[in-house]
């Protein structure tokens, strides 16, 4: 049993422990200042958001979801912490992903600081235990994608609110201060709006009452019903918004591959399975049936002969609780790296604390710990710097992914977006017939490969691809992509059917200014203005907008209102033709 009074590491040794742990750390993850934003997740998060791109609307954050404004009306996120830290970020630093890698860092090295403190208070004054906890926390591999990834700072910001609750409640149960609860009431509030994993908050108090030696009983919960109801309301919210992805499997699927998944999160501690993206399976394998067998022996032995280890029990039930919020498949994925950052601290501290037995015992236990912890550095340094080269941008992520799962068809089309964006027109072409080839019915592949084969001047090619895309999914950008590419080629009506039924789907600015430029060919020139209107609405920092709606302006008499289109749209960035502006009389 750890005693009840609450302490934090003191003495030279700590402080030089830590320091060194934070000056590693910085060391190893130095090189992500270099890394830019990737086609997974960030542009949803970022840099297509208008909640993180435009001006801050706090009401607007606080009461919206941000993924269904990237894609509408799709499943939502309730995040406005993390929305509104990303829109901080951007007032300071623009687009520049340097500055969002920094601020990751920021906070992966203040949780770090937070873990130091943390343990020291679990584990009284123990500076091994706190060391052994902090440093493996802090380079462990499989917590690279919540620090490399921009899309991943939400892991790191619920993981700070939420140890500093968990911080804040061990004061309040030393001092007695309300202060402190109230204070952490607060603290787990901004955790859950940073990411619902955090409703388990709760129940992260209870293990630390159960550590200090509290009994298992009903006076414990009285002042965790805040919490409780915190809790619930976020995942009131987050069920209602996300619809449960990956409900769609049967029940009895489902169990297996969370069993499965509760094993591998476990054997990932000792042999890191690092990949950005680790797709589901088509099929329950025959051996998933096991894992349920494993996991009841696993917790029949470590009952019988650990469940008076209060630090043990301690850390194993830590890690399930805040596993089990996401232990089941979603989506694409069976697991995701990122869900061990807050998660592991559980089994870190299990195994510090086993360390510090060891240690205690002296001999050449201590010779052989100490190599092994030396080893096992070296080992997760080495990972921790190859791992920021794989978040180098997407090519280099998504490559990775390749490496691990081969036959993994959303792989390849992402990363035929990437090579298609900058340039590289043979090898996005040959990732798209990847895709393809692996899943036939990736209708998003289909429509890149479309614009793709327009690009390269074979419009036959594209049309097909078009028309089996819309039959795949005749979704807004499968119609708004067609829409352009009938543009291009001069089919205007078909062009401004395809614009229609999209903006039908969905409201976007790209489509309307597209839209006004089909009207606007067709010499539709009060539409157009219409048109473009609605685009400079929803966008109004884009010049290209206000530059054609100066020209249906000019084309429909209204000089004076085109004079000033031209204006706004040069002071925007746009560069307007010289014959045109003569023509407006503006020098």
């Amino acid at each position: 049993m750890i005693k009840k009074k609450i302490a934090k590491p003191t003495g030279k040794g700590a402080f030089v422990a830590l320091a060194a742990i934070l000056i590693i750390t910085c060391i190893l993850f130095a090189g992500t200042g270099r890394n830019g934003f990737v086609n997974w997740d960030d542009q949803g998060y970022v840099y297509s958001n208008p909640q993180v791109t435009g001006s801050i609307n706090l009401k607007e954050i606080f009461t919206s979801y941000e993924w269904a404004a990237y894609y509408p009306p799709g499943p939502g996120y309730y995040h406005p912490v993390l929305i509104l830290t990303y829109s901080l970020i951007y007032q300071v630093a623009g687009l520049d992903p340097e500055a969002f890698h920094w601020v990751s860092l920021l906070f992966h090295l203040l949780n770090i600081t937070l873990v130091f403190i943390l343990i020291g208070n679990l584990s009284t004054r123990n500076v091994l235990i706190t060391a052994v906890t902090t440093a493996l926390f802090a380079i462990h591999p499989m917590h690279t994608e919540s620090v490399l990834w921009v899309s991943g700072l939400k892991d790191l910001l619920y993981t700070f609110f939420f140890l500093g609750g968990m911080i804040t409640y061990l004061h309040y149960l030393d001092t007695k201060k309300r202060v402190w609860y109230f204070v952490t009431v607060i603290l787990a509030v901004l955790s859950c709006m940073s990411k619902g994993m955090a409703v388990v908050f709760p129940f992260a108090l209870l293990l630390i009452d159960y550590l200090r030696g509290a009994n298992i009983s009903f006076k414990p919960l009285i002042n965790k019903i805040p919490f409780f109801i915190i809790s619930g309301i976020i995942a009131v919210i987050d069920i209602g918004v996300q619809g449960g992805e990956g409900d769609t499997l049967p029940l009895f699927t489902r169990m297996m591959f969370a069993s499965r998944n509760v094993v591998i999160y476990f054997i990932d501690v000792f042999i890191p399975m690092m990949s950005p993206l680790h797709p589901l399976p088509p099929a329950v394998p025959a051996y998933y049936y096991v894992f349920p067998i494993v996991i009841l022996a696993t917790a029949t032995v470590v009952y019988i002969r650990f469940r008076e280890t209060r630090p043990l029990i301690f850390g194993l039930i830590f890690f399930i609780i805040n596993i089990m919020m996401v232990v089941a498949p979603h989506s694409i994925a069976i697991t995701a790296d990122r869900y061990s950052y807050l998660s592991y601290l559980g089994l870190f501290f299990a195994a510090a604390y086993l360390v510090n037995i060891g240690w205690e015992k002296g001999g050449s236990l201590k010779y052989i710990l100490g190599i092994g912890a030396c080893l096992i550095a070296i080992f997760y340094s080495y990972k921790v710097i190859e791992r920021v080269g794989v978040w180098r941008n997407s090519g280099t992520m998504w490559s990775d992914v390749i490496k691990n799962y081969p036959e993994s068809g959303e792989a390849y089309y992402h990363r035929g977006q990437f090579y298609q964006l900058d340039g590289r027109a043979t090898e996005a072409l040959a990732d798209f017939n990847n895709a393809i080839s692996l899943n036939p019915y990736n209708d998003k592949a289909r429509g890149n490969r479309a614009v793709l084969h327009s690009d390269l001047g074979d419009t036959a090619a594209a049309r097909l691809d078009f028309s089996a895309a819309i039959r795949l999914d005749s979704s807004a950008s499968n119609l708004r992509n067609r829409g352009m590419f009938y543009s291009k080629t001069g089919h205007d009506l078909q062009s401004l059917e395809d614009f229609t039924h999209s903006l039908s789907l969905v409201k976007g600015d790209t489509t309307y200014n597209w839209k006004g430029v089909a009207n606007h060919k067709l010499r539709r020139f009060d539409e157009a203005i219409k048109d473009f209107s609605n685009a400079i609405e929803m966008n109004p920092s884009a010049g290209e907008y206000w530059l054609n709606r100066s020209f249906s302006e000019n084309a429909a008499g209204n000089i004076e209102k085109a004079k000033s289109d031209a204006l706004e749209a040069i002071r925007l960035g746009a560069n307007p033709p010289a014959g045109y502006l003569a023509h407006l009389g503006i020098q």
